[in-house]
């Protein structure tokens, strides 16, 4: 939930319940909205965000798809110039790549060719992410790619209430919007309002509070953010974390201003780090607040193998790197009160108890 959230009708619920809910939701409220892709009427149900829709909608409204990305993706683009709202799945990030011809040459170009008047109302949902026995086929994070297309929207989802708002977004949206969902989120659970809202698909978001340390960071890794300033804060060291959930267009407002507050900024990210989004927002902070800055940003990323990661142990990994980096570039007299070993101690016994 955001810091500010005052909605007094809230459910306790995972975030594929949340993007499920808000499936269901547009779809009772518009028969234009349909729901396609591989493997979205299985038993299991896309990892549970799409269970018992075709029992609600119909086969008509929620069908399984061909094994055929690019071409499902163009009739998924012409269904929207015809009036219709598609939701399109990919089950594996690497699918994706498939149907650039379309997403690339015919989704991200329309609007900028005939109009903004001339509506194209995609979704495109991608779940991506190490780990959950997946092998390295299917292991990758290519948001960086993805993010670089020209007019299409691209958001990450962390909690069940990001999923919600910005997927009731996403399908309001006249416009392409790619909506990313990292595999290890859809159990994690959080506050949701039961009713309709909306979350801007511009617009970055405040985790916690600090006044010391800006740590930016996307999708999974906003959760190893939390815990790493969760065990700082009682060391003194407050670390404000931001959300970077929409990352084209990419919105750095809320990061400036914590930047200016703390003087000090850390980017994490499960990207390798070539060519990256983590390298736009160093480059938007330099423009924007350059002489607020104390220390040079510090960017930690994934390892460049393709390997299967346990979740406990991708969170610790984070974590452990998100408390280093900060001991390391906090000021002189906050630092000689930070012992790192112990910090460290109170993180993993955190991370143990969870």
């Amino acid at each position: 939930m955001p810091l500010d959230n005052t909605c007094p009708n809230t459910s306790l619920i995972s975030q594929a319940q949340a993007i499920r809910d808000a499936i269901a939701l547009a779809m009772e409220n518009d028969p234009a909205i349909f729901l396609t892709g591989e493997g979205v009427t299985d038993p299991r149900g896309t990892f549970g965000t799409t269970l018992d829709l075709v029992d609600r909608f119909g086969k008509e409204r929620v069908f399984d798809s061909p094994l055929s990305e690019n071409c499902m993706t163009g009739v998924c683009i012409g269904a929207a110039l015809s009036g219709l709202r598609p939701i399109l799945v990919f089950s594996r990030i690497e699918f994706v790549l498939l149907a650039m011809d379309q997403l690339v040459n015919n989704a991200s170009r329309w609007q900028s060719i005939f109009g903004q008047s001339n509506p194209m109302p995609l979704v495109i949902r991608i779940i991506f992410g190490r780990g959950y026995g997946i092998d390295p086929n299917h292991s990758r994070d290519l948001q960086n790619f993805i993010a670089q297309i020209p007019g299409v929207k691209t958001v990450l989802t962390t909690t069940a209430y990001d999923a919600k708002g910005l997927m009731l977004s996403s399908i309001a949206d006249d416009g392409p919007v790619i909506f990313l969902e990292h595999r290890y989120l859809h159990d994690s659970i959080d506050d949701v309002p039961d009713e309709y809202y909306t979350i801007p698909l511009t617009q970055s978001e405040r985790i916690t509070e600090g006044d010391d340390i800006t740590v930016a960071a996307f999708s999974y890794s906003v959760l190893s953010a939390k815990k790493a300033a969760q065990a700082l804060k009682s060391f003194g060291l407050n670390v404000e974390v931001i959300n970077m959930r929409c990352i084209n267009p990419l919105d750095t407002t809320e990061l400036c201003e914590s930047v200016k507050k703390t003087g000090r900024l850390i980017i994490v990210d499960t990207n390798i780090q070539h060519h990256t989004i983590a390298a736009m927002i160093i480059n938007k902070v330099v423009e924007k607040v350059f002489y607020y800055l104390t220390k040079p940003p510090i960017v930690l990323d994934a390892c460049e193998e393709n390997t299967d990661l346990l979740l406990g142990t991708q969170t610790t990994t984070e974590a452990i790197s998100i408390v280093k980096a900060a001991v390391a570039i906090a000021d002189k007299e906050t630092s000689q009160n930070l012992h790192l070993p112990a910090i460290l101690q109170t993180l993993t016994d955190g991370l143990d108890i969870e």
